[in-house]
């Protein structure tokens, strides 16, 4: 959930860095993209999981799987800090 993106993609010490998280640019991208994380689970996910939803509309079906194919793409290229 929202929580698990918050403490994976923290702009203070990331479990998945974005980048090298050394600038003020850095750290504001993974920030960023913590929050697009967050946002995934609390605006996308959750309400299709725990409500009773019909998703018709073929072209925001497509938006969903685009946005869902770039945050993929950025764990794919992230760094792992344990």
């Amino acid at each position: 959930g929202s929580n698990l993106m918050s403490k994976v993609f923290s702009a203070n010490k990331p479990i998945l860095a974005i980048n090298n998280n050394l600038t003020k640019s850095d750290k504001d991208e993974q920030l960023g993209f913590m929050y697009l994380f967050e946002g995934a689970m609390l605006g996308i996910r959750n309400p299709k999981a725990h409500d009773e939803t019909v998703q018709k509309d073929p072209e925001l079906t497509l938006h969903y799987l685009t946005f869902a194919s770039l945050l993929c793409k950025i764990v794919d290229n992230s760094k792992k800090n344990i």
